[in-house]
Formats: C-alpha cells, sequence, structure tokens
C-alpha cells in the first residue's frame, strides 16, 4: 500500500513565521517603549544665553555655577559633566548634584570655590532628577578652575545622564563659565546703562 502526501505549499508556513515575527518584535517594541523613563532638560531658553563670570580670585583660583534640569519623566540620573569647548586657561574640576523645593533657598547661581561650602550636595547620580511639571528642582553644580593667571572660559557643557537602562546626553552650549584673568582676559565684554 502506498499513501500519497496531499501537496502544501510552503507559504502558509512562512506567512505563520513571519506574522509570529513581527509580532513578537512589536511587543518587544512596546515593553521597550513603555520602559523607558523620561529624558533631561535644561531649564534654559535656547535662544539666550547665561554667562556666569568670576573676577576676584585672591586667595582662590576656582568657582562654581549651577545649572537648573528637569526630566520629563521618572528614572532619569545625572552620571557626569563635559565641557563643550574650553577657552584659555581653565579646567573643569567636575560637578555636584543639589535638590530641594522650588523657592528653597541655598541654590547655587555662582560660587567661589568647589565643592561650594555650606550648602548642603550631594554626588551626581545620587537621586533622581526633579520631575519638570513638579515643586522639587535639581541643580547641577559646575566646577572651573583657572590654571593660569590670564584665566579661561568653559563654553558650553555636556551632561551624560541613565535612563530607562539607556546612556544618553544633554548639550547645553549656551551656558558659559569664565574666569577672569588677572588683566580682565576672557572676561564677559561689560554694556553700560
Amino acid at each position: 500500500m502506498v499513501r500519497h502526501r496531499s501537496f502544501r505549499s510552503p507559504w502558509p508556513t512562512a506567512w505563520r513565521w513571519t506574522t509570529g515575527l513581527l509580532l513578537a518584535t512589536v511587543a518587544v517594541t512596546s515593553c521597550t517603549q513603555s520602559g523607558q523613563s523620561g529624558t533631561l532638560h535644561a531649564l534654559i531658553e535656547t535662544d539666550s544665553v547665561v554667562t556666569v563670570g568670576f573676577t576676584d580670585f585672591s586667595g582662590i583660583s576656582d568657582g562654581a555655577a549651577g545649572l537648573f534640569v528637569c526630566a520629563t519623566g521618572p528614572g532619569v540620573f545625572l552620571e557626569s559633566v563635559a565641557p563643550l569647548d574650553i577657552e584659555g586657561s581653565a579646567e573643569l574640576l567636575g560637578a555636584v548634584e543639589l535638590s530641594g523645593t522650588a523657592g528653597e533657598d541655598g541654590f547655587i547661581g555662582a560660587s567661589y570655590g568647589f565643592p561650594p561650602e555650606n550648602v548642603s550636595h550631594d554626588a551626581l547620580g545620587t537621586k533622581a532628577v526633579a520631575d519638570c511639571s513638579g515643586t522639587s528642582v535639581t541643580q547641577v553644580v559646575v566646577g572651573v578652575r583657572r590654571t593660569a593667571t590670564t584665566g579661561g572660559a568653559l563654553r558650553g557643557v555636556s551632561i551624560t545622564y541613565r535612563s530607562g537602562g539607556q546612556r544618553r546626553a544633554l548639550e547645553v552650549p549656551n551656558f558659559h563659565i569664565t574666569l577672569c584673568g588677572d588683566q580682565g582676559q576672557h572676561c564677559e565684554p561689560q554694556t553700560s546703562p
């Protein structure tokens, strides 16, 4: 007795495999996207430039300036800060973070010395960055030092952060810190009233 096998087209099997693969890809992508946390934002208008200048270095050669940031979702942690550009004789010392409530005293616009004295601060990544829509705030305090009496400037920063298991970077090109030289080098031009 001979059995005859009916002819089966390979297309239904291939179609099932393709459909299954596409559904699996969509499911993984959906889970990945829904599991992602927020992104980091700098609270500086994109068309403005914020410059913090230090002029008096009698007794100290470094200073710190604060930059407010917020997150669009939970689970955003700061990792590091790097300069986008350095002019003259200046170097980045590092960064710390401050956390608190909007309107609370203790946040730094500019301060001689780094890390800032008499202000409670944490290492980067100690706490999640405050949400943009809440009343809590996070400030990144960047420390810089002049390495010669001619001074220098830090032009912009790149902040690396973790979010949803991924590492990302936020560039803030319009945040500048100037360290004036003893003869006024690198100081921002003064405007008359």
